[in-house]
């Protein structure tokens, strides 16, 4: 902006100076100053710049005055660098864009101030007058105004009227932002369930941050774009287990293999682990929670899940081949299961056999007619003589 800020002190109510620092340019030199109305008369200019004159818009005045006033000060011509305007009054004010001098600049700075320090102006007023001046100004410019002055009650709904038709990330972000810091939960919960423009990533880093006593909006952040081991430490780490479990048995069951390695990580006692998977245990994909219990050397945590799917009548293979493996582990009669048990993949529990006991490899392999992986593995173990006999079983 040209020129110097102006800075208008007046009285508040309660006896108390309060000064306002309220720049609008409404053509090229001039400034608009907002002041609380019947003080405009009183006002202390600190340091005016020489040879400004300056004129007065009150509320009490006829519409058709004010008017006139503002018709003088959009004229080339016009001397008045300075325009004092009271609360009441600066939602009025409008200038056309062909009566606006060349240059001009709106400035909306003091509206917010105005309302948080005097109760002449409410939320509405404010509203309304960033809503008017958004065309011109466009709407960044009005955001950063309200988050200036931190009103994000203003900011709310302010962005609430441009949500639906913008697809930018950052005013859907803001409106998650400032929906959260007033207490609209269910609102946030509803954008972060339905808008596909905000930032994932910033807004679960926000999210975080922000620790809301529902979970419930950055549940859907992280189930919708794939930050579940994230959700599930932040969830652990702040005693949030209820969300966990609400999370894993009404929301997403598929992503329990996740959780549970990420509650493994963070040490999460194992009976409340056991508990989760067997409150959901037909719903869980077996696959994938096995190999995040596996790759952390925790089959055996499965061992009352996989029990429970094969007393059901499961016959499915990664069922089977968990298990097994789990027996072959605790040394429990491995043979009979390798032998009598017709759903695990040979080649599978084999493998794992083999840097365990070469020899329940052999078993598991000859089970399956695993030819190549028989030779295989009587060769690298030197076990000739068992190989002899398999020739022979094979003749």
């Amino acid at each position: 902006m040209s020129g110097r800020d102006v800075f208008a002190d007046v009285s508040a109510i309660d006896g108390r100076e309060v000064t306002y620092q309220v720049p609008a340019l409404l053509c090229p030199g001039m400034t608009l100053v907002v002041v609380p109305p019947l003080l405009i008369a009183n006002i202390k200019v600190k340091n005016p710049p020489l040879g400004r004159k300056s004129m007065g818009l009150s509320g009490l005045m006829e519409l058709t005055e004010q008017q006139r006033i503002l018709g003088e000060l959009v004229k080339e011509s016009s001397e008045c660098k300075l325009l004092y305007v009271t609360a009441g009054t600066i939602t009025k004010l409008s200038v056309p864009r062909s009566r606006v001098g060349e240059g001009c600049r709106y400035h909306l700075t003091g509206v917010q101030p105005l309302q948080r320090k005097s109760s002449l102006l409410p939320i509405s007023r404010c509203l309304q007058v960033a809503k008017e001046y958004c065309e011109q100004l466009g709407v960044e410019p009005c955001i950063k105004l309200f988050e200036q002055f931190k009103s994000y009650e203003g900011l709310y709904f302010f962005l609430g009227s441009y949500l639906s038709s913008s697809e930018d990330p950052d005013i859907h972000f803001k409106y998650i932002e400032a929906a959260a810091k007033t207490g609209q939960i269910k609102e946030v919960e509803r954008v972060t369930r339905e808008s596909n423009f905000y930032d994932p990533e910033k807004t679960k880093n926000f999210l975080m941050e922000a620790k809301l006593p529902d979970a419930r909006p950055l549940i859907n952040v992280c189930d919708r774009f794939g930050f579940v081991p994230d959700l599930t430490h932040y969830l652990y780490t702040n005693n949030m287990l209820r969300y966990i479990e609400g999370y894993v048995q009404k929301v997403n069951p598929g992503n329990a293999p996740l959780v549970v390695g990420q509650l493994l990580d963070d040490e999460c006692p194992e009976d409340f682990i056991k508990g989760l998977i067997l409150s959901v245990r037909s719903l869980l994909p077996v696959e994938p929670l096995v190999d995040e219990c596996e790759k952390r050397n925790r089959l055996r945590l499965l061992a009352q899940f996989l029990e429970h799917l094969v007393s059901e009548g499961s016959q499915d293979v990664h069922v089977h081949n968990a298990l097994g493996k789990i027996i072959i582990d605790s040394n429990n009669n491995p043979e009979h299961f390798l032998t009598t048990n017709p759903y695990y993949d040979s080649r599978v529990v084999g493998k794992y056999c083999e840097k365990r006991d070469p020899t329940l490899a052999v078993v598991a392999y000859r089970r399956g007619q695993c030819d190549d992986e028989l030779i295989n593995v009587t060769n690298k173990n030197s076990l000739f003589k068992l190989q002899a006999r398999l020739q022979e079983w094979f003749q």
